[in-house]
């Protein structure tokens, strides 16, 4: 994805298409191989998929439920968002966190005209911050469910991590 411009391609992570079995095959042996995905059978977007598909394929979510729990009352400040991660994930999937959030910074470094923080955000939520939301949670003015606006804070929480400089 990251190179000959595949950064730039439009619909990177938000193309409303399904990538083939052929790409899925052809981009998760270059990724098990840790070699180029042959850009000759599978397009930058694809590939930018493929990975959403792996990240939604683990059997937890890469962030905790205590993070997912903290998001879905309020979202902290960078300074405490860092905290409630080192401290509710172990070391690899912390490292891993924070490569993945890299990469993503330099995708919509990529994608300016095409794909915003926000909308990144709120893809990247949905993969990393799956857990239920249960009526423990906070309630709207109507004595309902507040789901949309947890939805909203974990996205915010996320986005905290795209928007910082390198």
């Amino acid at each position: 994805i990251g190179r000959d411009g595949g950064l730039k391609a439009p619909g990177l992570f938000i193309s409303p298409s399904y990538p083939s079995e052929e790409a899925i095959q052809a981009t998760r042996a270059a990724m098990d191989s840790d070699s180029a995905v042959p850009a000759d059978r599978v397009t930058p977007v694809d590939a930018s998929l493929v990975l959403l598909l792996l990240l939604s394929s683990y059997p937890q979510p890469l962030l905790p439920k205590q993070v997912a729990d903290v998001c879905s009352l309020c979202v902290p400040d960078s300074m405490a968002s860092l905290d409630l991660l080192k401290n509710n994930m172990t070391k690899t999937s912390f490292a891993s966190f924070l490569f993945l959030m890299k990469f993503f910074r330099a995708v919509l470094r990529g994608q300016r005209d095409c794909l915003t923080a926000d909308d990144m955000a709120a893809t990247l939520a949905s993969i990393f911050l799956t857990y239920e939301i249960t009526s423990g949670g906070p309630l709207s003015a109507e004595g309902t469910m507040g789901y949309a606006d947890i939805i909203k804070r974990r996205g915010h929480f996320l986005k905290q991590f795209l928007v910082v400089t390198d």
